[in-house]
């Protein structure tokens, strides 16, 4: 695959990771009643988007921005 499909791909891969990850974020944080709890969670989401796509060799910085929209 050249480069730039190479390149789109990977930004396709970081966004959907990043939508999936926002997505789930804001339903569960809706869920939830604790705000320390809350706070703690979001802590923890953008790390939730960005190991698992860097893993997957695409742009975790994109997947984070993603989620965090």
């Amino acid at each position: 695959m050249e480069r730039g499909g190479k390149f789109l791909l990977s930004v396709v891969i970081a966004v959907a990771i990043g939508m999936v990850v926002g997505v789930v974020n804001v339903k569960v944080r809706a869920l939830l009643d604790d705000t320390v709890l809350n706070t703690a969670i979001s802590f923890v989401v953008p790390f939730v988007a960005y190991v698992p796509t860097e893993e997957l060799d695409t742009s975790g910085v994109l997947a984070v921005v993603v989620t965090g929209l």
